[in-house]
């Protein structure tokens, strides 16, 4: 198992002008963190929820909009099958961008964290959709009648009390790529990427979505923050006897 990227989603009320009400914590951020700053220069017409200001940090990507923080953060390869390591790796990061960056003049609505979390069941170099076929038959009720897949994806939502729960259910590989450019014939215009790569991981990912949307909600992102963590680990360790796939993992 391991937790790869966890995205966060700060939701506020609609701001026309993010840059002016933002503009001074975040640039007092660039300078304690060395972080990039990109304004893009988008129209009007575009939804609010596009982004508005690009920040690259050493360690996460922040997408701000008139409407929310995205904090996108990968984890270190070291502590990326340790999930309350990955967690808590994201929740230092997460909490430093939001003290430096949030304004008094912003009316948080609610939060939501995305984990994305994968299981390594690489054997013989199967492919993913060969491997997808047992969690086909197994979560769907509708006979393949020996048929190949072409694709599976499974999305599921759920409310339990205040919070709103989604798992998004695929299979995935990994190739290593490797060819020599001066043994390609010229006419070949497109390479099959089976023809040159070799499987090195194929597995599970589970994309968990956990959000206190609409309307279940404290005063405090920090607040609300620390119970959807809370939540999350719950969650996570009863995950595969949730989703009736422990025999499988």
């Amino acid at each position: 198992m391991r937790i790869p990227q966890t995205n966060v989603v700060i939701e506020y009320e609609l701001v026309e002008d993010i840059l002016l009400t933002i503009g001074g914590n975040l640039k007092e951020f660039q300078k304690k963190t060395n972080s990039k700053v990109q304004i893009l220069n988008i129209p009007q017409i575009i939804p609010p929820d596009a982004p508005r200001i690009v920040v690259s940090t050493q360690n996460a990507l922040l997408n701000i909009s008139l409407t929310r923080f995205e904090i996108i953060s990968k984890t270190p390869k070291h502590i990326m099958d340790n999930y309350q390591s990955a967690i808590n790796f994201t929740k230092n990061i997460v909490l430093e961008i939001f003290n430096s960056i949030w304004d008094t003049e912003l009316n948080y609505s609610w939060a939501g964290l995305v984990v994305t979390v994968e299981y390594s069941l690489h054997s013989d170099g199967n492919t993913a959709l060969e491997l997808s076929k047992s969690f086909y038959d197994k979560l769907i009720n509708i006979d393949r009648m020996n048929k190949d897949l072409a694709s599976f994806q499974l999305r599921v939502g759920f409310k339990e009390e205040s919070f709103f729960k989604n798992f998004n259910i695929s299979c995935f590989e990994t190739r290593n790529i490797s060819f020599d450019p001066n043994k390609i014939p010229p006419w070949k215009k497109v390479i099959d990427v089976e023809e040159y790569s070799e499987i090195t991981d194929t597995g599970l990912r589970i994309i968990m979505d956990i959000n206190n949307k609409p309307g279940n909600k404290s005063e405090s992102f920090p607040t609300d923050f620390e119970i959807i963590i809370n939540e999350f680990v719950r969650s996570f360790n009863t995950l595969t006897q949730d989703l009736n796939i422990k025999d499988l993992i």
